[in-house]
């Protein structure tokens, strides 16, 4: 997904304002794992299609793919590339949230976090913690991206 957004959104970089950090994601550190949300219910659950955009002037860009959870992962596919990360649910505010955090093979970190309600998913956000290396990326994009998820309707 990375590379396919990083190839877009370097397009929208250069006007960009502030980033938007992982204050931007949802709130969990006080949730609960929980069996009230079971894994099943997401395992169970077919594919979202939708939209992921970078937040502030990054979200003139959009990325059409696919989220799904399969076997206890996360999957997120899109433009011909696939990733995954096993993902975690816990209970806030009588909510199911699903969270997924994996290095990616560049060695930069993401984080989803999201709400399901037992038939589709929303407020879904990734943050992207970018490594260092690659010059014209390092010039254009914070270190931290704040990225949304829009499933279709």
């Amino acid at each position: 997904m990375f590379g396919a957004l990083i190839a877009v959104v370097c397009a929208a970089c250069v006007s960009s304002g502030p980033h938007v950090g992982a204050q931007d994601e949802l709130d969990v550190t006080h949730g609960t794992q929980s069996s009230q949300c079971h894994q099943a219910d997401l395992l169970d659950a077919s594919s979202y299609p939708g939209t992921v955009r970078a937040r502030g002037l990054f979200g003139l860009v959009r990325v059409r793919g696919t989220l799904s959870f399969v076997g206890g992962d996360l999957v997120w596919s899109t433009q011909g590339e696939t990733e995954s990360g096993a993902y975690r649910i816990f209970v806030e505010r009588d909510e199911c949230i699903f969270i997924a955090e994996y290095t990616l093979d560049s060695g930069g970190q993401v984080r989803w976090t999201g709400v399901f309600d037992g038939q589709r998913v929303h407020t879904v956000r990734i943050i992207w913690t970018r490594v260092t290396g690659d010059a014209v990326h390092d010039l254009l994009l914070p270190n931290v991206v704040a990225l949304e998820f829009t499933p279709d309707s």
